[in-house]
């Protein structure tokens, strides 16, 4: 199997979302550094925000698709640098679970006033029928549950 040539690799939208997506990533990652923050702390103190305000190490990884093993060194460094704490679940006293301390709470704070500047960058770029376009289409991609029914090895393989 030949590898595509550029243009036809970033014609479809997969290719043209990967493409932007490394763009914003790399925006972002520029706008963390200056408050010390990499995108999986980022992404781990979003994550301990959103819904459940207190989780467990095994529930943080299902949710973000990560081994075990793989959040457990981010969730000490993160810990030791005072923005996750560990404590006992109320409701169940057999489980330790996660919550942001008040440091972490404002890093959480100015990662959003990140997002909104990057955010607003982005759209300023954009005729203003194009901004309300786009996040409205963002909104409903955000909605799609999106579970394969196979393993990707399944579906390559089928």
């Amino acid at each position: 199997m030949s590898i595509p040539e550029p243009d036809s690799f970033l014609s479809g939208w997969i290719g043209r979302w990967n493409q932007f997506s490394r763009h914003v990533r790399r925006e972002l990652g520029t706008r963390y550094s200056a408050i010390d923050l990499s995108e999986a702390k980022a992404v781990l103190l979003e994550a301990l925000a959103i819904d459940q305000p207190e989780r467990t190490q095994s529930e943080l990884a299902r949710d973000l698709h990560l081994p075990e093993s793989s959040l457990c060194g981010l969730i000490e460094q993160m810990r030791c640098e005072g923005f996750l704490q560990r404590e006992r679940s109320w409701k169940d006293r057999r489980k330790s679970v996660l919550t942001l301390t008040a440091s972490g709470q404002e890093r959480l704070r100015e990662l959003h006033e990140i997002h909104r500047d990057v955010e607003a960058d982005l759209l300023a770029c954009l005729p203003s029928d194009l901004q309300c376009r786009i996040t409205g289409v963002l909104e409903e991609l955000s909605r799609i549950p999106f579970q394969s029914a196979h393993p990707p090895s399944e579906r390559r393989a089928a």
